[in-house]
């Protein structure tokens, strides 16, 4: 916004920005794991793949196939991305939720839980067109642990910051 006079404190008269200037919290996506589960076998980290649900996903950067968010083309900068994931698990483990870019792990979270409790992680990274980040999940139960069994407590979410 454009200010064109201050009298006595007060704003006069404002106008907008041209649209080339705009500014939006975009590329930007959510999916949801729809509740089909995934196992995760004990001390084994994996790839999550079992999110099946997209809400929305702005610029197509979602890569539903290979299970990961790809940078768009231009579309460079510093992202926040989060990740939850829920235990199907009726008994005490750790649970681990992480976040990789290009295939390394850059962030984490853990915790030891019980009955169906979760864990999330956030991170902000700088990323270029063509980086891709995908979210992984560890068990420590002798057991392992099935994740994605609710929709409305597993996502993976990400957008640029302005």
């Amino acid at each position: 916004m454009a200010i064109t006079r201050l009298n006595n404190n007060s704003i006069t008269s404002i106008t907008a920005l041209p649209s080339a200037v705009a500014v939006a919290n975009t590329p930007s996506f959510l999916v949801r794991n729809g509740g089909s589960g995934q196992s995760i076998a004990n001390g084994t980290t994996v790839k999550i793949t079992a999110w099946d649900t997209a809400d929305f996903d702005t610029d197509s950067g979602w890569d539903a196939t290979n299970s990961k968010f790809v940078i768009p083309t231009g579309k460079g900068g510093k992202y926040l991305f989060s990740a939850s994931l829920k235990s199907g698990s009726t008994s005490d483990l750790r649970l681990h939720t992480r976040i990789y870019l290009n295939g390394s792990w850059v962030t984490g979270n853990s915790a030891n839980i019980t009955y169906y409790a979760s864990t999330n992680t956030i991170v902000i990274l700088d990323c270029s067109a063509g980086d891709y980040i995908e979210v992984y999940g560890k068990s420590d139960q002798s057991s392992g642990t099935t994740v994605g069994t609710d929709s409305r407590e597993e996502y993976f979410l990400g957008y640029k910051l302005i």
